[in-house]
């Protein structure tokens, strides 16, 4: 009979490659918006760079209208100055000198402001310096016409008036007002360009940077959608397989229970006429033996035992096709009592067996235990079979608990198996060795891996020819159940 196929594992194994390949193509929209938003960032650094540069100009122009402003109203401060003495040497009226005594009052601090303004640059600092020679000389002829009239020497108070010494101070002032002014207004031309510029390049900046982020999300959007249509046709085409491997699944289900029962009927049907020809083989035998030559004997013999085995392997046959339909009753197991009443059995009770068994303290586990008998009974009676040549047979029963399986080992010191041939050692009527030498059907490690498969577990074999094999099985720890 065929093996049941596994059909889960082609179930899944179809849609990670789409699975995967649909994260791939993700790829392009996620590194698209990375680079829109690197884009975004860089751009706004570049603008906010240029806008604190076209802030910087903004505020050095306004700086350089405060000092224009600064120096005409120290132009305009000279000039009051000069018409109020003049007037008051002129009429003796002591109203006449307000002007003059407020210019003075705000004179020298605004030369001071001016100064504090224009420290940045040195020659027009030095250009302040000179305002203020120019100023102070002009004090001096002002405060002399003062003092004059305050004396009552009004002519000489006018005749200082009229020798014009005051205008050229004031003209002096304003020869070094307007070469300050207009240095200042070279510097303010300079900035107001810079300032244009730099408002320029942030406007750029920023058209720019937008235009790309614009593409940059466009291109990302397209993408995603693109690459959603595609993960929606991936998952439609999983589906599609998903639905093919289950009808395929459940195909395969249905011709394994016809294969299941054909085998058993074929099976069932074949064991009368195998026990009528052993029958009528054994009625020969008894009743015309003395009719029959040693020949005739032996070749009736051969007939016979070919029946008997032919009844064997079907009986094997049945309960390899028993195992696949019976249903599990799991149950907590003591492992070391099964095992020991298997030995029973193998040596019939009556006595001390004829081999050397150890058995180690094997855990519980949780099975049907009626299948893991005739597990335990296929181990053991194939351990004591292919050690059975050996002067002192010895086996040796073990187990152990892991996290979530239970683990247990038959070893024996017999003939073992070449590894090379290990494909062979789990499948139907397949024999590692001649059946002169050891007898049986080739079932019994079939039966066992079918048993231990339906409850979960693992088995396997290790051996070397003539130093003994051992084979492993395992349960898993899932406490009791019914299945």
């Amino acid at each position: 009979l065929p093996r049941r196929r596994e059909v889960a594992a082609d179930t899944t194994a179809a849609a990670p490659p789409v699975r995967r390949a649909v994260r791939e193509r993700f790829v392009a929209p996620v590194v698209a918006f990375v680079v829109a938003v690197t884009v975004l960032l860089i751009a706004a650094v570049l603008t906010y760079g240029n806008i604190l540069r076209f802030v910087e100009q903004a505020r050095w122009v306004e700086h350089t209208h405060g000092v224009i402003e600064r120096a005409g109203k120290i132009r305009l401060l000279t000039q009051e100055a000069q018409n109020s003495v003049r007037g008051y040497a002129i009429t003796g009226q002591e109203k006449m000198l307000e002007p003059y005594v407020q210019a003075l009052g705000v004179l020298y601090p605004e030369i001071q402001a001016l100064r504090a303004m224009v420290r940045d640059n040195p020659d027009h600092g030095r250009q302040v310096d000179r305002v203020q020679e120019k100023v102070l000389d002009l004090v001096g002829i002002l405060k002399a016409i003062v003092d004059a009239v305050e004396q009552g020497d009004r002519v000489a108070a006018q005749e200082l008036v009229l020798s014009g010494q005051g205008e050229l101070a004031v003209d002096a002032i304003y020869a070094e007002v307007d070469a300050l002014t207009a240095a200042e207004k070279v510097l303010l031309d300079r900035r107001r360009t810079d300032a244009e510029r730099e408002g320029v390049r942030a406007g750029v900046t920023m058209a720019i940077a937008g235009a790309l982020t614009l593409v940059l999300l466009t291109i990302a959007v397209l993408v995603l959608r693109r690459e959603a249509l595609r993960r929606h046709e991936a998952e439609v085409r999983v589906r599609e397989l998903n639905r093919g491997l289950e009808q395929r699944a459940a195909q395969l289900e249905n011709v394994n229970r016809e294969l299941e029962a054909f085998g058993y009927s074929v099976s069932h049907d074949l064991r009368a006429p195998l026990r009528a020809i052993d029958g009528f083989g054994l009625m020969l035998d008894e009743d015309y033996a003395d009719r029959l030559d040693d020949e005739g004997r032996r070749l009736l013999g051969v007939v016979r035992e070919n029946a008997q085995r032919m009844g064997r392997l079907v009986d094997d046959l049945l309960d390899f096709s028993r195992i696949g339909r019976k249903v599990l009753t799991i149950r907590r197991t003591d492992m070391n009592a099964l095992v020991r009443d298997v030995l029973d059995d193998l040596t019939d009770g009556d006595g001390a067996p004829a081999f050397q068994c150890t058995i180690g303290d094997l855990p519980e586990a949780d099975c049907d235990a009626d299948l893991l008998r005739q597990v335990w009974f296929n181990l053991l009676s194939n351990a004591v079979k292919y050690s059975g040549k050996r002067g002192q047979p010895q086996i040796e029963v073990s187990g152990v608990r892991t996290v979530d399986e239970v683990r247990y080992a038959v070893r024996d010191n017999g003939a073992g198996f070449d590894m090379r041939y290990y494909d062979k050692l789990f499948g139907v009527f397949q024999r590692l060795h001649r059946a002169e030498e050891f007898p049986g059907t080739g079932v019994g490690l079939a039966i066992i891996q079918r048993i231990v498969v339906r409850h979960g577990g693992r088995v396997w074999g290790e051996g070397k020819v003539d130093a003994g094999a051992t084979f492993h099985f395992t349960l898993p720890d899932t406490g009791d159940r019914n299945v």
